[in-house]
């Protein structure tokens, strides 16, 4: 069983590696012997991440500041990781941004772009790019982050629902077209987690919690699990889908 589940060894991608959900994945996958190339704007912040990892783990991990709107810099990104690594298994897309408004008509189109440009064309070129050192090697494992919002309509977020919707599309053409290169695409759509992007004292904090079957909203620690499933060989049959981790909040709406 732990076989199945063994990363160690493994080269890990992660953007918006420098806070919530991707820093927290981060030290999953260093928790677990997996060596990290962190993505993000902030080289200020990964650079404190990855010495911390280095130390603590006995790691790889390797800051690499990149905006995922610039498809220039994602080039350079993804060759410099492959300059690291040789080889990349496993890519996370967790880079994302939200801009809010009192409805979609105040929404301007400034606050479409920034959030659509990160959250789902990010994605897609970092993807795009990942996904060449992975064909070469006939292997690979694409994690996508999504949302919940991508099935469902939100107040005040247009941009976001909309990005997170295509990142679960996205992520279906993914995996069949990648599925002769032994690549496995899926992505994984979180429910309410407590993050940098989210309020507790909010009252969207105080809906979704109610929404939940089990009665309380998410940490970044619960998706380690999932994350872990995915970028192994225990997920070898599972491709082209999302997996919806939200404490039930979907199944009670």
């Amino acid at each position: 069983m732990e076989e199945l589940f063994n990363i160690k060894g493994k080269n890990v991608v992660i953007t918006g590696a420098s806070s919530g959900i991707g820093e927290n994945l981060a030290r999953m996958y260093a928790q677990y012997s997996a060596n990290v190339a962190l993505l993000a704007r902030s080289k200020e912040k990964l650079t404190d991440l990855a010495e911390e990892l280095k130390s603590k783990y006995k790691v790889e991990a390797f800051p690499i500041p990149c905006d995922v709107t610039s498809e220039e810099q994602i080039i350079r990104a993804v060759e410099k990781a492959v300059s690291c690594f040789g080889q990349i298994h496993v890519l996370v897309n967790d880079a994302g941004v939200t801009e809010k408004s009192e409805d979609f008509t105040t929404h301007t189109k400034e606050q479409w772009d920034k959030v659509i440009n990160t959250n789902l064309t990010g994605v897609y070129l970092v993807s795009k790019e990942v996904a060449k050192n992975m064909k070469e090697h006939n292997y690979g494992k694409i994690i996508n982050i999504a949302s919940t919002a991508g099935y469902m309509g939100m107040f005040n977020q247009i941009s976001y629902t909309a990005s997170k919707a295509g990142v679960i599309g996205m992520t279906k053409s993914m995996a069949v077209e990648m599925g002769k290169y032994n690549i496995t695409v899926n992505g994984i759509a979180p429910g309410y987690i407590l993050t940098k992007m989210t309020n507790p004292n909010s009252s969207g904090y105080r809906y979704y919690k109610s929404r939940t079957i089990l009665g309380y909203v998410g940490e970044p620690d619960y998706l380690r699990g999932t994350a872990l499933l995915l970028s192994t060989d225990a997920s070898r049959f599972i491709t082209g889908t999302t997996i919806v981790v939200d404490g039930g909040s979907l199944s009670n709406s």
